[in-house]
């Protein structure tokens, strides 16, 4: 990690000493985003909400990011804990902010006696040089503990969810170092281009089933353009696969997107989605980043077909729409598309090969007319086998973690919060309710497990989502925090959940109390 941090500290000397409206992004962090969301969904118009993390220069004229939460403080000390970056230096057109990461949360399991923690330490960097470039840089080292539920997945693959490789197990705590950033540069109002190493989002639900920051962060490449009632993005990423070790204990393979989102009048917005996965070696040759997917502008089915048939590389397709409905409500909703045959699905077999998903869900950020009220509920269903492919190497996944939905393939699930602002105080109800189809035996897949291949399946018709071992999961939790400082996003928190799974043979059930502090850079919650 002091590597890495050397690295980041001269990338930015360079960058500051040679050349930032802000051309940052915010944090992709549901807790950091409610203050602004409530502006640009119900008081623009022409804003393109499904394309997370935003550049704040697209939304600084609509929010009061830094304003919402302010208190007034005459004593200076005071001022400074709850209002200011821990450093802050601004001369001519340069700024920088320099801001501790700090997160201890302490959890008790009152179901199975067993106490757990949550322990990070670190730093953010975010500068920004006349009005063109931004930098941020986030260094974090994580010391956790967790329920026996989550120890044998956690022990299998030596991933930690959301966050990536296990650098050390010690005494039932687990020690790993998660570093992010980006370089941000916009030419005009139009373009932006951003690299880095961190995660996006593309939807307006809890879960994307097209890309969510599920998975840890990767590397990427990204290019938005923003005219008239239209963004268009590229995302060139660089995915890592466990299950193929190379030299470096992870196997290498890419992935290329396209987004397109319209604003097609004041309510209705209709995207477009399109991603292919390739691996780096195949049976022929050393493919690295594959030049037929460089295109910006190129559907990815005809370059496909001049590499070989039968096709080498994983396909998906999807479109998306969000509508609002009077001042402050929007309906919104997903369809993801791995493979379609429709002479197939007009047989009602059950054919595997039918792999498609679909979301569908209502926010409102007015809820019953209350300020501040905050209200979402969404359903989610993927068919078996959809993001899976021949191999792990050619899967939407990284880090052996979905790209998408955290469950993978094969289920229903039901996500509904409610949430209630006042200044700095917030309080949210969640409540899960999910059926998926797990596997019982290695070798056979049902279609959940998007890391198994789906030459693993044992039939070719007669495939129904959930099939497997059926398993219901019900989640709830009552959580409440106050904002310490949101210039470094500081909360204090207190809550309660229950986790509980049942299949026909086991019943497990957690109920849990934690409290603490948490710095919210990231969605890092496992709800699964």
């Amino acid at each position: 990690m002091i590597n890495k941090a050397i690295a980041i500290f001269s990338i930015l000397f360079l960058v500051v000493n040679y050349s930032f409206c802000q051309q940052d992004y915010t944090l992709l962090n549901n807790e950091s985003s409610y203050k602004y969301e409530d502006f640009i969904y119900n008081k623009t118009t022409n804003f393109h909400t499904s394309v997370k993390p935003y550049l704040i220069s697209e939304i600084s004229k609509y929010d009061s990011i830094n304003s919402f939460f302010l208190i007034d403080k005459d004593d200076r000390s005071t001022n400074f804990l709850l209002n200011k970056n821990f450093i802050f230096k601004s001369k001519h057109d340069i700024n920088i902010a320099v801001n501790p990461v700090l997160t201890t949360l302490f959890a008790t399991d009152l179901q199975n006696n067993e106490n757990t923690y949550k322990q990070s330490v670190g730093f953010t960097i975010n500068s920004n040089i006349k009005k063109k470039l931004a930098v941020r840089i986030n260094v974090v080292y994580n010391k956790n503990q967790y329920y026996e539920d989550l120890l044998s997945s956690i022990d299998s693959i030596n991933i930690i969810p959301h966050w990536g490789k296990i650098n050390k197990q010690n005494s039932g705590s687990y020690y790993f170092n998660y570093t992010t950033g980006y370089i941000s540069y916009s030419p005009n109002k139009n373009f932006n281009f951003q690299a880095g190493n961190d995660k996006n989002f593309w939807g307006d639900g809890e879960r994307s089933l097209l890309l969510s920051d599920n998975s840890n962060a990767y590397p990427f490449f990204k290019t938005s353009f923003n005219i008239w009632k239209i963004k268009y993005v590229v995302l060139y990423s660089f995915l890592k696969d466990i299950d193929y070790p190379d030299e470096q204990n992870y196997h290498k393979k890419y992935s290329t997107s396209h987004y397109l989102s319209w604003n097609i009048n004041k309510r209705l917005n209709f995207n477009l989605f399109e991603s292919v996965v390739w691996k780096s070696e195949d049976t022929l040759n050393y493919r690295k980043f594959d030049i037929n997917y460089l295109n910006p502008v190129i559907f990815f089915r005809p370059a496909e077909y001049q590499l070989g048939d039968p096709s080498p590389d994983n396909i998906l397709m999807g479109f998306g729409f969000k509508y609002k409905i009077g001042k402050s409500n929007h309906l919104y909703g997903q369809v993801i598309i791995d493979e379609f045959n429709l002479k197939e699905i007009k047989k009602f077999n059950g054919w595997w090969a039918n792999k498609q998903g679909f979301q569908i869900g209502l926010k409102s950020y007015n809820f019953l007319s209350v300020n501040n009220f905050y209200f979402l509920t969404e359903f989610n269903y993927v068919r078996p086998y959809t993001y899976s492919h021949l191999t792990s190497l050619q899967n939407y996944g990284n880090y052996y973690q979905a790209m998408a939905h955290p469950l993978g393939a094969n289920f229903e699930e039901s996500v509904s919060i409610l949430r209630y602002n006042y200044k700095r105080f917030s309080i949210k109800a969640k409540f899960i309710y999910a059926v998926y189809g797990a596997d019982s035996t290695q070798n056979i897949s049902y279609g959940q497990n998007i890391y198994k291949p789906y030459t693993y399946k044992p039939f070719e018709y007669g495939h129904e989502t959930t099939q497997g071992l059926k398993t219901d999961f019900v989640f709830s939790e009552i959580q409440a925090s106050y904002l310490i400082n949101p210039k470094i996003h500081l909360r204090l928190v207190a809550g309660v959940n229950t986790r509980q799974y049942n299949t026909s043979s086991t019943n497990k059930k957690l109920n849990c109390v934690f409290i603490g502090l948490k710095t919210d850079l990231y969605n890092d919650d496992v709800d699964y």
